[in-house]
């Protein structure tokens, strides 16, 4: 994602983000079978990208 543009300069500035993640401490039954059949067919790692630049 590219920041906004800079005004007196060229080239784009930096697009800072702050991402609030609420995990459920408990599943229900339903919910951990929702979650298991959507990992059965994705076929993302999303581990793949923690460390990549």
């Amino acid at each position: 994602v590219r920041g906004a543009k800079k005004i007196k300069y060229n080239g784009r500035g930096d697009l800072l983000a702050r991402v609030k993640v609420s995990i459920p401490k408990k599943l229900s039954k339903v919910e951990k079978e929702a979650l298991e059949s959507y990992q059965s067919v994705s076929h993302e790692n999303p581990r793949e990208r923690v460390f990549a630049p």
